[in-house]
């Protein structure tokens, strides 16, 4: 999405290939709140599309940093092990609701550029 709303490439011209790898390797290495926050210089983002935002970035941070320094003691368990489970599949559910609500959006950028 960054690189479609981004209007400095032509994404035709055979010649922009290597810089637009370079700006993808770049934006790579980035978290995904600056993206965010990077996205939102770049284009208007209604309320609804930047709460999805957020809501996946909050689920996809609690899974990275907070996890297993929240949940260790339950592992050790079974019921501890399927209450996590119950967190994983939470917090998966929200970034595939997330992801499918951007697809269309991504979908329609690629069609018009």
């Amino acid at each position: 999405m960054m690189l479609l709303v981004n209007q400095e490439w032509d994404l035709k011209d055979p010649k922009q290939n290597e810089a637009i790898d370079k700006y993808m390797e770049e934006i790579t290495s980035v978290s995904l709140g600056s993206l965010i926050l990077k996205l939102r210089k770049m284009i208007s983002l209604d309320n609804n599309f930047e709460e999805k935002l957020k809501e996946a970035l909050l689920a996809r941070n609690y899974l990275i940093h907070k996890f297993f320094a929240e949940q260790g003691k339950n592992l050790l368990t079974i019921n501890g092990r399927a209450d996590a489970i119950n967190i994983i599949k939470e917090k998966r559910k929200i970034l595939y609701n997330c992801y499918f609500f951007l697809d269309p959006f991504i979908r329609n950028l690629m069609e018009l550029r």
